[in-house]
């Protein structure tokens, strides 16, 4: 049971609150940093009046979240700055509704197989969405790194799919998939920030506000490719612990 400090709360929560945070939420060790410190906060205030004054099913969430994502990606692909700006509180709306989807389904206890493959589409979409932001900047690089681009990316996210894929279809409990890096929370925001999308889009939203002022797309290009390399890297790593702890090249079976 997580104790009140490691659950994420509000000065306002009741007790009734808290218990069902206890109950429906995770713990600051195995959530994202930008859902426990800002989206869980309020989430369960509307997880609990959906699941207890609506028949919205978890499933609705999950597919209505896929679409959001798929409205987020096309705003990037546009490309102005009105839609980008757009696209990234749209991108917010999706995460959102990532959260609440699984809180609706443990409190209402309605888990299904259906709702677990429409997960893995909501998450798709959240893949998409950073691939269309990742191509709406390439535009602004020299020709030869367009096609460089398209291989890191398609590497990427083929490699991240596979491996989160694997992973959940075999119930496996492998620790490239867990939060394990949770230390001190000065440094699991760094890490937010550097290494996370959620941390992408919070930075690219205050370089593209400060864009309507000045002309500084050229940040917001190199802090696109900074996170597309880190994207890149984390694949790899993610590859070589999935490798080596289910020892895919070294099999103690007769074929």
């Amino acid at each position: 049971m997580h104790t009140n400090k490691q659950i994420p709360k509000t000065w306002f929560d009741n007790e009734d609150i808290l218990e069902l945070r206890k109950k429906v939420q995770k713990s600051w060790e195995k959530e994202e940093f930008w859902a426990w410190y800002f989206l869980r906060r309020f989430s369960i205030y509307i997880s609990k009046f959906i699941a207890e004054k609506t028949k919205i099913s978890p499933n609705f969430l999950t597919f209505l979240g896929i679409v959001f994502g798929l409205l987020t990606s096309i705003c990037f692909l546009i490309g102005t700055k009105n839609t980008i700006l757009l696209g990234i509180f749209l991108y917010q709306v999706t995460y959102l509704l990532d959260c609440i989807d699984g809180e609706v389904a443990r409190i209402t206890s309605k888990i299904s197989n259906a709702g677990a493959w429409l997960d893995l589409g909501l998450r798709y979409t959240l893949y998409l969405s950073f691939i269309s932001i990742i191509f709406s900047f390439s535009k602004y690089l020299p020709w030869k790194f367009d096609s460089i681009l398209l291989y890191v990316v398609l590497f990427a996210t083929f490699s991240s799919i596979l491996c989160t894929d694997t992973i959940r279809t075999n119930n496996t409990n492998n620790n490239v998939m867990q939060n394990h890096r949770k230390k001190t929370k000065t440094r699991d925001g760094i890490i937010f920030l550097l290494a996370s999308e959620p941390g992408f889009y919070f930075g690219l939203f205050f370089i593209h506000i400060y864009s309507y002022f000045y002309d500084i797309t050229y940040l917001g290009v190199y802090w696109t490719v900074f996170h597309l390399l880190t994207f890149f890297l984390k694949s790899l790593y993610r590859i070589r612990t999935f490798v080596m702890k289910n020892n895919i090249f070294l099999s103690t079976q007769n074929k």
